[in-house]
Order: structure tokens, then sequence, then C-alpha cells
């Protein structure tokens, strides 16, 4: 995966990370951020979304419509990085319940 290495490849495969990126974002490790380790950010390269949040707007629009690529990002980010989950429910007016 491009930057982020979790202990069970499963979890977000180079393919995941491919699909991600083709629509404009991926999970990033982003170690020694305050913010958490793991984090949903606009792909750069892409140029796609004018920020991160309208990447986290995008991501979790597709994951409440059932994407599997989608809803798994966001699962991941709650396992290694409920802030960053917390970040996008909070901005994307959802309560946080443990589930996104």
């Amino acid at each position: 995966m491009h930057g982020t290495t979790f202990p069970d490849a499963t979890e977000w495969s180079a393919e995941d990370s491919r699909e991600a990126r083709a629509e404009g974002w991926d999970l990033f490790d982003c170690d020694g951020s305050g913010n958490g380790r793991t984090q949903l950010h606009k792909a750069d390269d892409a140029d796609i979304f004018a920020n991160d949040p309208a990447a986290w707007a995008f991501v979790l629009a597709h994951a409440t419509r059932g994407s599997r690529l989608h809803a798994q990002a966001l699962a991941l980010l709650l396992k290694h990085n409920p802030k960053e989950a917390t970040a996008i429910a909070q901005f994307c007016a959802l309560p946080t319940t443990g589930e996104l």
C-alpha cells in the first residue's frame, strides 16, 4: 500500500490503493502526526479533490451507499485511527457511534 502498512496486508491491498487513487484519495501513513498515523487524504497527484475534507465526504457518501472499498477504508480508520474516523464523522455531521 502506498504509505500505510497494516499488519494484515489483506486489510488494504495494493489493488485497494490503486482503486482509491484512481478516484483521487487513499489511506496514508502519517507517522509522527498528532492526528494519528493512518489518515485518509486526497491524492495530490490525482488533482481530483480541492482538499482532504472533500475526499472525506466522497468516501463517506460512497460507503453509505454500500461501496465495499469505501466502507473498508472507513473501517480501517476506525480500527487504526479513531481520531481520524471521528474527525470525518464530525465534519460530515454524522453521529460517532463506533460505526461509519
